[in-house]
């Protein structure tokens, strides 16, 4: 499996591994059930992990071309893209300026952690769809769809 879908109402996510073009409609099959059993749309959290390569040319087409059809389900997209540093910074900003062109700047957003993209979901919604950040934050964890956080070496 070259990703981990999880759909913890109201949020589903996506843990990217190594994508590959059937994960595309693996995960708009699941996004559209999740959608109709929550009756509304989800708000949507792509976590890539920071030593993760960016997808190929073909990856990068079928994601453009299948952005609408995952859009139709979504209140809102964050793409949590882990790591630190100066590489990171400059992908999640070029990430960020793609999707400024797609001209949906008040649905999709790019943040540094898993922890980030839960809070701005939730600033997002609507009163009525208010979430428990914390309780999503801890399923994610169970989940497996959290990175471990980096930890100093003694005495550094």
């Amino acid at each position: 499996m070259s990703c981990a879908i999880e759909f913890l109402p109201p949020v589903f996510f996506v843990r990217w591994k190594v994508p590959e073009l059937a994960d595309i409609r693996r995960i708009v099959t699941q996004l559209t059930t999740a959608h109709q059993s929550l009756g509304r749309p989800v708000f949507f959290i792509s976590i890539i992990p920071g030593d993760s390569n960016p997808p190929d040319d073909r990856m990068r087409q079928t994601f453009i071309e299948n952005m609408e059809g995952v859009l139709a389900h979504c209140r809102t997209m964050h793409f949590a893209m882990e790591g630190e540093g100066f590489k990171h910074s400059i992908l999640r900003n070029a990430l960020a300026t793609v999707l400024l062109f797609r001209g949906q700047r008040n649905r999709l957003f790019v943040h540094r952690s898993l922890s980030e993209a839960l809070i701005s979901a939730n600033q997002q919604a609507a009163p009525k769809e208010k979430f428990d950040v914390a309780a999503i934050s801890r399923k994610a964890e169970a989940a497996n769809l959290v990175t471990a956080p980096r930890t100093k070496a003694a005495g550094r």
